[in-house]
């Protein structure tokens, strides 16, 4: 989980310091909207779904309280508790 975290961060940075993408991705956005509305709004729905999964998931996999643990996690925990 901790790489599909790094993964998208390194995708928010690369558009938030490279505003020339951020501009053609805009563009791109736009032009979209105008020729099939309907189109886009299922793809940003999509988008929305999966990202909110994910963040879902890896907020669990962080938490103490999901009651499930990654094996380096229990690791530790064992180490602590000695």
């Amino acid at each position: 989980m901790e790489t599909i975290q790094n993964f998208l961060l390194q995708i928010l940075t690369f558009f938030t310091s490279n505003w020339i993408a951020a501009a053609v991705l805009a563009i791109v956005v736009i032009i979209a909207a105008i020729k099939k509305p309907a189109e886009l709004f299922k793809v940003i729905l999509l988008l929305v779904g999966l990202l909110g999964v994910l963040y879902i998931m890896i907020y669990l996999e962080k938490s103490t309280f999901s009651g499930v643990s990654s094996k380096q996690r229990a690791v530790d925990i064992e180490r602590q508790s000695e």
